[in-house]
């Protein structure tokens, strides 16, 4: 009989993995004095609160999520659903969004989040802000009884870890590992990109933001970072166009719209 495999992997939305910010008080967790916390997790740094709170609410999904469904649906080989949600400034989940193979498996993944438990909102400046997440759910229909792994995306984890560190050749290696697990993981396309960008690659910058965006389409900062590697590459007017689209999507791009498009103009 078909059984499911479920893959987890919660991912807060840094600037460089955004899919997009709704919210103009939206803060990424990457410029926070304070990231949020999930209930009975403790930690003297950001990075141990975002451990322990991906940890938990990997938990969480694993145990609320109807995992019958899948195989009902009649679904073979890899599904992937990528949910989007923020915490608001109560640390209460709103905003939740999914995009998936079949609409009762989204429908699902958004009953899902909207369950998680209040948590300690996170802070900049001392005020409390609205911090935007991503919590991409892979699931596999295979032979046997149900299996649950958190650590297969664990490369891509490292690698915007490294990142942070400004070590983008060693983050590019491990974006590459991930990707080869995944090739339809447009967040590490995406992260990877930016490594690129930082190393000065441009070119293979800009062919990773092209995959991300294929993959993605509404991906808001990947085209606004494909628009800043044509921007690098002197091609202005493909960059504000990008930069344009980035805008719409809810990607802050006013500065490289400034930027590039007058030079865009003849």
């Amino acid at each position: 009989m078909k059984k499911l495999l479920l893959l987890l992997l919660f991912i807060p939305l840094m600037s460089f993995n955004a899919v997009a910010q709704d919210s103009l008080n939206a803060v990424p967790i990457s410029k926070l004095d304070e990231a949020p916390v999930y209930p009975r997790c403790k930690g003297d740094s950001n990075a141990e609160k975002r451990k322990c709170m991906s940890a938990k609410i990997a938990k969480f999904v694993r145990q609320k999520f109807n995992t019958d469904l899948a195989v009902s649906l009649g679904l073979t080989g890899r599904q992937r659903i990528n949910v989007i949600f923020k915490i608001d400034t109560n640390g209460n989940v709103f905003g939740v969004r999914s995009r998936g193979p079949h609409p009762r498996l989204e429908q699902e993944a958004v009953r899902v989040i909207n369950l998680l438990p209040k948590m300690k909102p996170g802070r900049q400046k001392g005020k409390a802000v609205i911090v935007p997440y991503s919590l991409p759910i892979t699931f596999k229909v295979k032979d046997g009884p149900p299996v649950f792994n958190v650590d297969e995306r664990k490369y891509f984890s490292d690698g915007l870890q490294k990142a942070k560190e400004y070590n983008h050749i060693a983050a590019v290696e491990l974006y590459t590992k991930s990707i080869k697990n995944d090739r339809y993981f447009a967040l590490a396309y995406n992260a990877r990109g930016v490594s690129k960008l930082h190393l000065k690659d441009y070119r293979g910058a800009l062919i990773d933001f092209n995959k991300a965006i294929i993959m993605q389409p509404e991906y808001g900062e990947a085209y606004f970072n494909r628009g800043l590697s044509k921007a690098y590459l002197s091609d202005n007017v493909a960059a504000c166009t990008d930069a344009n689209q980035a805008e719409k999507l809810g990607y802050d791009s006013k500065k490289l719209i400034r930027a590039v498009c007058i030079e865009a103009k003849p």
